[in-house]
């Protein structure tokens, strides 16, 4: 989890928010990696539009659980801080 993360049993899920490259207004990429929740969020959001076009027979539902369900657990299960664990994109689209 990020220093910055705010954990409570409100947590379902994580994505990575650290280290992140993003399309810079001038061009290209980002010099230095960003972070916060602002990066973080739209990983989960572009996830669910991938699996939703991946198995277009999933309700809304059925696709969180699918998401939740593939995510990476944390070491000693869920925590306030990574809910669940981290999504792993490869795992929920296969």
């Amino acid at each position: 989890a990020a220093p910055f993360t705010v954990g409570g049993r409100w947590v379902d899920l994580a994505a990575p928010g650290t280290g992140m490259r993003s399309l810079a207004v001038d061009g290209g990429v980002t010099a230095d990696p960003v972070a916060g929740t602002s990066f973080a969020a739209p990983l989960v959001a572009g996830l669910a539009a991938l699996v939703r076009e991946r198995f277009p027979e999933l309700t809304a539902a059925q696709v969180v659980d699918r998401i939740l369900a593939t995510a990476r657990r944390p070491a000693g299960g869920r925590d306030a801080a990574l809910g669940l664990g981290v999504i792993d994109p490869v795992a929920a689209l296969t």
